[in-house]
């Protein structure tokens, strides 16, 4: 079951680098660290960064089971103390206003707060939201990928009407998130066994496809999606026979034959 960590700074990942033990993967178009079923990419700052990462890593940790997605970070708040973890119950983008609330289905003493995402730092603390500039871009993107009771975000305080924004620094972020490393595993431990709960999303003989032939990420994604309608069609009929297995050596001649037989059932039903 993979976990997949979005952070806007390096700051914020090193921290859960050291943690999970992550390794480099990969340094363009994003810094990238893997290892067993972990991800983290450092997008950047703001909310379209955090979008195009969160894309990027989806396709680059394709996977056939269910993922779970945190998106780790900084924020403000007026009055919470520095270092304080929260996670969000209510995300809102403050420049379109669209609202997402994520479910929480897991067993925490962490508060929970609404999360306003910004695209210019809060310095006045208007309301006793959480302010940060990645969450709605984040959300909005991830959830697109994953069920929502399995994406949430994870943030620390780091400043607030007393402590003012400039006083952050690098060692102070990677302090806070050290800090908070067991709080995140735990959530992380919790959502994994939710995930194992949650039904198979994969089509009716898709085990059975990719253990019998090698695929690609794309490949696996056209099959997927031939599969799908196949089942749709033809519900109690099955693909994988003898003479598929006769016939298709490979991943290339076995989606020609699956999109074949989609498109042969398909004229003879009328549709």
């Amino acid at each position: 079951m993979q976990v997949l960590f979005v952070v806007a700074l390096q700051a914020e990942a090193t921290a859960i680098i050291k943690f999970y033990k992550l390794k480099l993967y990969l340094e363009v178009p994003f810094k990238i660290y893997r290892g067993e079923n972990k991800w983290l990419v450092v997008s950047g700052i703001g909310k379209i960064n955090s979008a195009a990462a969160t894309s990027y890593l989806c396709c680059l940790a394709n996977d056939d089971m269910h993922q779970i997605w945190l998106n780790v970070g900084i924020a403000g708040h007026i009055d919470l103390p520095v270092g304080t973890a929260i996670i969000g119950h209510k995300i809102v983008d403050k420049v379109t206003q669209k609202k997402w609330y994520p479910p929480l289905l897991i067993d925490t003493e962490i508060t929970t707060a609404e999360i306003i995402t910004v695209d210019i730092a809060e310095t006045g603390y208007p309301t006793s939201s959480v302010y940060e500039m990645e969450a709605a871009g984040f959300y909005s993107i991830a959830t697109k990928f994953s069920t929502s009771e399995l994406v949430h975000c994870f943030k620390i305080i780091s400043d607030n009407k007393k402590q003012n924004i400039t006083n952050i620094t690098r060692q102070k972020i990677e302090t806070w998130i050290g800090e908070n490393a067991e709080n995140l595993d735990s959530i992380c431990c919790q959502l994994q066994k939710i995930a194992q709960k949650l039904p198979d999303k994969n089509p009716r003989e898709w085990q059975e496809f990719i253990s019998t032939w090698s695929f690609t990420s794309a490949g696996k994604k056209r099959l997927r999606n031939l599969l799908q309608k196949w089942n749709a069609l033809n519900p109690q009929s099955k693909l994988l026979d003898e003479q598929i297995s006769q016939q298709c050596q490979n991943m290339k001649q076995v989606l020609v034959y699956v999109e074949k037989k989609v498109k042969e059932f398909s004229c003879g039903s009328g549709l």
